[in-house]
């Protein structure tokens, strides 16, 4: 974690106090011997307060505390830069994603990702009670045909598509080609084209 200003300020202070300390012992020491260490006690004194003040500044001071009571949803970067506050998960809005990649699937899907999603309502369908009417960010090309709403689903069994589903989730994308499909309550493979295997992560 990087320090601040302050932080480097009392620390550089606590550092340069320490140097002198040990110079002025040495140079008392190596021309008045020890009866000159009651001269310059005072100063010494001075010099030993000024570290340890500093160095108490930082580990038990408001700076530290400030360090301490952070929430625990902050993270450093993974560059180890400036801190970021992630937001706080609320459970009852939509579940989003972000397809990154594809596994399988049609040429001109990649050229168009990462695309995030908003899973709108569950759809149950004969084989799978987990399909979902999901709407992305914005509209996906299939050749000229303008997609508006995919239908998705995980792709392993033991997978469930809610809050804190994670990163790397393999799901399967299928085009709404009928958008009467928005009124149903039930699957209609007519009205949507499986396209793509692909892989997502959750959006926080």
């Amino acid at each position: 974690m990087k320090k601040s200003f302050l932080e480097k300020f009392l620390t550089n202070i606590a550092i340069i106090a320490v140097f002198l300390f040990f110079i002025l012992v040495w140079h008392t020491f190596k021309t008045q011997g020890l009866p000159g260490f009651a001269s310059n006690f005072a100063i010494l004194i001075f010099l030993a307060l000024i570290a340890v003040l500093c160095f108490f500044m930082i580990k038990t001071g408001p700076i530290w505390q400030r360090r301490k009571n952070m929430p625990i949803r902050m993270f450093p970067r993974i560059d180890d830069g400036p801190w970021q506050l992630l937001p706080e998960r609320n459970d009852n809005a939509p579940l989003q994603l972000r397809i990154q990649a594809i596994d399988t699937g049609p040429e001109d899907l990649q050229p168009q990702l990462p695309v995030m999603i908003t899973l709108v309502r569950r759809l149950t369908g004969p084989d799978n009670p987990n399909y979902w009417l999901a709407k992305p960010e914005r509209p996906i090309f299939f050749g000229k045909e303008k997609i508006n709403y995919f239908i998705v689903g995980a792709m392993w069994k033991d997978v469930r598509l809610q809050q804190g589903v994670g990163k790397d989730v393999g799901i399967f994308v299928a085009y709404v080609t009928d958008e009467s499909l928005l009124e149903d309550r039930t699957m209609d493979f007519t009205k949507a084209r499986d396209v793509a295997r692909c892989i997502a992560d959750e959006v926080y």
